[in-house]
């Protein structure tokens, strides 16, 4: 059944790729161009709120957004100063709701799942919580609180099979899971309920979503096309449609490959062709300089002799060695790997060792050396902006923020307590 395949989910929710997209992605159908009130939260609470759609993070009126903080911290402050002697589940769920409008998310949790711990057959007081619990993990603050999400909003469903916004619900949660084709039912199952509201309108427009091809299969086919020579248009089209998968073709594929040809003694000026063009297409579609610029260390090693030129095909074939331990939380192969990376990619000039730095960053952080992980962030996104490297900028900040705990599996492992 759905928990079950949900269950199967929990182990790669350690890993961004695995995610879908919520913040540029399913947040799009929930979100208007219109002014007027906009709902706080992606999932939908109880108590009868309105339709409404769901402002972007990312543009959200700041003044507005702070002025409404403020109002709703002095209600839940007042709601939780009313309590007294009388802390009853209601009182817990109604400030619990007020601390999600307010943005205090991990508040709300322990204040929603108090209430519902005090009446667990409760459906209202289970829906909300799998509302917070979709929104921390939209939000990219509990990853791991989406399949959380679908047991509280399947649960509360059953107990009141009349709940519709649990049934809403269950259907985001799902989809966010990437559970496709049990995501289709649920939200065939949502329309049954309602098919005439403005959620139901959001929800057809969720389930046409669901039939269009996914970024994977999209990608399957132009990898299909990349097998063999890559020309401008190929190459636009791969990093225009999929731009992280066109980044890890082009560092994990095309460049050892190049290393390989180099140390076969071949000229490799084929599969460098294939790493230009590429290369090329990066700076073209995303602004980002980095490719170019490895692409100028590597003719710049050729410019000085056969000796350079393998010197630099052996560091980049171990930064890909490095990286490929990370991405299986073989932290301390990464390290050693990265370790003697960086420095011969600094001796040959490449800019790609600001990568390395950036990974043993990461693993420093993991293993609890936040200090030291914090200094050398701060001097990466200083270089990485100085140098126009857009993506490593955003690497770091996005590690410094929240995403080192996407790594940290035995973190996660340990947070499903709450």
């Amino acid at each position: 059944g759905f928990l079950a395949a949900a269950a199967m989910v929990v182990a790669v929710l350690a890993l961004p790729s695995m995610m879908r997209p919520w913040i540029e992605g399913d947040t799009k159908l929930a979100s208007g161009s219109g002014g007027g009130e906009r709902r706080p939260v992606l999932g939908r609470l109880t108590g009868g709120l309105p339709y409404s759609t769901l402002a972007p993070t990312s543009t959200r009126e700041p003044d507005r957004q702070a002025a409404d903080a403020d109002r709703i911290h002095l209600a839940s402050v007042e709601i939780r100063d009313s309590f007294g002697e009388r802390r009853t589940p209601s009182r817990l769920h109604a400030l619990g709701v007020s601390q999600l409008f307010a943005g205090r998310f991990d508040d709300a949790a322990q204040s929603l799942l108090a209430a519902s711990r005090e009446q667990p057959n409760n459906a209202r007081f289970l829906n909300d919580v799998a509302a917070m619990q979709l929104e921390r993990a939209r939000l990219g603050l509990r990853p791991d609180d989406l399949p959380r999400a679908l047991a509280s909003s399947d649960r509360a469903r059953r107990l009141d099979p009349s709940l519709r916004e649990a049934w809403f619900n269950r259907a985001l949660a799902t989809t966010a899971l990437s559970l496709t084709d049990q995501a289709k039912l649920a939200w065939r199952e949502y329309l049954a309920q309602d098919n005439a509201s403005p959620w139901a309108t959001e929800a057809r427009a969720r389930l046409e979503d669901l039939s269009k091809p996914t970024a994977a299969a999209t990608w399957a086919g132009i990898e299909q096309r990349m097998k063999g020579p890559i020309d401008t248009a190929l190459a636009d089209d791969a990093v225009r449609t999929q731009t992280t998968e066109a980044r890890n073709f082009l560092e994990n594929e095309l460049l050892p490959h190049w290393a390989e040809a180099v140390q076969a003694g071949g000229s490799a000026s084929e599969e460098l062709d294939r790493v230009r063009t590429m290369a090329d297409a990066f700076a073209r579609i995303t602004g980002d300089g980095l490719y170019q610029d490895v692409v100028l260390a590597i003719d710049r090693a050729e410019a000085r002799g056969r000796n350079a030129l393998v010197a630099l095909s052996r560091a980049h074939q171990r930064f890909a060695k490095a990286s490929e331990a990370f991405a299986q939380d073989r932290f301390a192969d990464a390290r050693s790997g990265f370790v003697v990376a960086l420095e011969e990619l600094k001796a040959a000039g490449s800019p790609l060792s600001i990568r390395a730095d950036i990974e043993l960053s990461a693993i420093a952080y993991i293993s609890g050396a936040i200090d030291e992980a914090q200094r050398s962030f701060a001097r990466n996104i200083a270089d990485a902006r100085t140098r126009g490297y857009l993506h490593s900028s955003a690497r770091c900040t996005w590690y410094q923020v929240r995403g080192v705990n996407y790594f940290c599996r035995s973190n996660c492992r340990r947070a499903i307590k709450l």
